[in-house]
């Protein structure tokens, strides 16, 4: 009898439906985030403070996950991609950067070179704030940062670099609703929230770089579920995140249902 043999998913392939799969994630889809982009929450000022305040922590260790994985590759070249990476995430815009920031209608001048923890700094001054909290940060962003953080650091190569992936897949999204929801609000210039609309606009050669990384990685199909694994586990505690900021509003709300 004669035995059907499945052959492997190539690796490119395998990235992209990994992409696919992050996109449909609940990280990228929570109620809150369609929520807040839609100014639908009650008491949204209060909300999207809180937001900021919780979110601090992880921005101040946003470049530390990229850090962390650029120091375990092995090949100078994939290093070399992720190097790229943290210049542009400090302000280091190149003219495809500046090109791209210019058909979206936002001047390149007051980034350059700026780093994105200090974009971060600015949003939260323009929400009243205090930026000690990307020091000293709330429990939700301490939790959701060094979890993240070890993943990247401790778990197989391979599974870091899905973990990475996720978080990149689904920043482009996540960031253009906060940036909408934060739009709407009234008191606050486009340039306040620009934090939020960079990845979206900027982060496209980021992540096909990261997609490239990915799939050189996997040259056999255990390697395709370690970066499931590592997508997975990341994208989990993006959304638990979300569930917390949900909680949290639904709960004011009630507690102060005027």
């Amino acid at each position: 009898m004669t035995q059907l043999l499945t052959r492997p998913e190539p690796p490119v392939a395998a990235v992209r439906a990994l992409l696919a799969e992050a996109q449909q994630h609940q990280a990228a889809r929570h109620a809150f985030l369609g929520r807040f982009a839609g100014a639908a929450f009650h008491d949204q000022e209060r909300v999207a403070r809180q937001l900021v305040s919780d979110y601090a922590g992880f921005a101040a260790w946003e470049l530390r996950f990229t850090m962390a994985l650029l120091e375990r590759l092995p090949s100078p070249a994939h290093r070399g991609a992720l190097l790229r990476q943290l210049a542009a995430a400090h302000g280091l815009l190149d003219a495809d950067d500046e090109a791209a920031l210019a058909r979206a209608g936002i001047a390149a001048a007051p980034l350059r070179a700026v780093s994105r923890p200090e974009l971060f700094r600015r949003l939260c001054g323009a929400l009243d704030v205090e930026p000690w909290k990307m020091q000293r940060p709330q429990p939700a962003a301490q939790r959701w940062r060094t979890a993240l953080l070890q993943l990247v650091r401790e778990a197989p190569l391979v599974e870091s670099i899905g973990a990475l992936l996720g978080v990149l897949a689904v920043a482009g999204r996540i960031g253009d609703q906060l940036a909408i929801g934060l739009q709407q609000l009234g008191s606050l210039h486009r340039a306040d929230a620009v934090y939020f609309e960079l990845p979206s606009l900027l982060g496209g050669r980021d992540l096909d770089e990261l997609r490239a990384l990915a799939a050189a990685s996997a040259s056999k199909a255990a390697d395709i579920e370690g970066l499931r694994r590592g997508l997975r586990a990341a994208l989990d505690l993006v959304a638990a995140f979300w569930d917390q900021q949900y909680a949290g509003a639904l709960a004011r709300r009630l507690a102060n249902p005027a």
